[in-house]
């Protein structure tokens, strides 16, 4: 399943990850590192887009798309 994944760090990072072709949906927080937030949503899919609502993108989302491969936004 392709994902496109809203990631917003802070405390615990709350992620929302939506599959691009059935529209499923799924939102959850996680506290820790980077490495958790992606084996969390490799659990739902392999994200292809990884957003932030910040203008500069911060080095944990960056973390998390670099992880997947996937493209920021």
């Amino acid at each position: 399943m392709k994902l496109i994944a809203g990631v917003d760090p802070g405390m615990k990072t709350g992620v929302a990850a939506v599959d691009i072709s059935s529209g499923f949906y799924r939102t959850f927080t996680v506290k820790g590192p980077a490495g958790d937030v992606c084996a969390v949503l490799i659990e739902h899919g392999e994200p292809v887009i990884v957003a932030s609502d910040k203008a500069k993108l911060p080095d944990f989302v960056r973390h998390v798309a670099s992880s997947f491969n996937a493209r920021s936004f």
